[in-house]
């Protein structure tokens, strides 16, 4: 049987806030190409544990591993050149328009892979081809970047908007984009659908599943509804006053079958019914 890579993995992990402990000694492992939900009730560090994994948090003590490499000491910008994050509402750039926001982020990939080429001693015809025809290049970049508008189903007028002008459902589909578009194995998401109406977030989480089937990347999401974490993920961790719930990772399906009182009452199981699975799960 093929071994299942570990994309990301923590070990003994501790996180202080103000000097106060938040997360206490976590071990867990993030199976590469899952959709993996931490949920937890407000304050348990769920957010504080995302963040730490593309550097926006710093840990006391521990390790983070990264496909098998220590990343524990690498700088914030290096984890971010690694690793997309998706807030609510996209966290788009407001006085940028979209073209704008897209221009930022592709100058900043680009100008990070050539520099990995220059330490790399790579022939400098690599660089010139990178910044011609490399998957960052001006024009390859805006066709890779409409195809995605076409599978979030995003109106191409929208590029000239400012965020402001655009809908939350449609501001978090462009974020959604942002993030792909930078072809990081990794994408962390913390509640991602929760300002979005209805059929909206419906839409959008289902757009959101096809793309990581389709594209094989690893998404870590927070969230504190009931009923889209067990339609979305293929894994989950509930944590409880900064400890992962009974040591262990559980699937949706033993979500649903369990008789433990604290997660039943969590995830409001004995009130939801029915638990429609999405377009696309298993």
């Amino acid at each position: 049987m093929k071994k299942i890579l570990n994309a990301i993995e923590f070990k003994n992990v501790v996180v202080d806030y103000k000097k106060e402990i938040v997360i206490k000694n976590i071990d867990l492992t993030i199976k590469k190409s899952s959709f993996t939900t931490i949920v937890g009730a407000s304050g348990s560090g769920k957010s504080t544990l995302l963040q730490t994994m593309n550097g926006l948090k710093k840990i006391k003590s521990g390790n983070i591993l990264l496909f098998n490499n220590d990343i524990t000491d690498m700088s914030l910008k290096e984890k971010t050149n690694l690793i997309s994050y998706i807030v609510q509402q996209g966290g788009l750039f407001d006085h940028l328009n979209i073209k704008e926001n897209f221009e930022l982020v592709r100058k900043i990939k680009q100008k990070t892979i050539i520099k990995k080429m220059k330490l790399n001693l790579v022939p400098k015809k690599e660089i010139k081809n990178e910044k011609n025809n490399g998957n960052f290049s001006k024009i390859i970049f805006q066709k890779r970047l409409f195809k995605l508008f076409d599978k979030l189903q995003i109106n191409k007028k929208f590029y000239e908007k400012f965020p402001i002008e655009l809908s939350g459902g449609q501001q978090q589909r462009i974020g959604i984009i942002r993030a792909l578009i930078l072809e990081n194995d990794i994408l962390l998401m913390d509640e991602p659908f929760s300002a979005l109406d209805p059929i909206t977030r419906t839409a959008t989480q289902n757009l959101t599943y096809k793309l990581k089937e389709e594209l094989g990347i690893t998404i870590i999401m927070v969230s504190h509804d009931p009923d889209e974490v067990l339609k979305l993920s293929d894994f989950i961790y509930i944590l409880k006053d900064g400890k992962i719930y009974k040591n262990k990772c559980f699937t949706a399906e033993e979500i649903k079958k369990t008789k433990d009182k604290y997660i039943r009452s969590f995830f409001l199981l004995d009130v939801i019914e029915d638990f429609s699975i999405i377009e696309g799960n298993k």
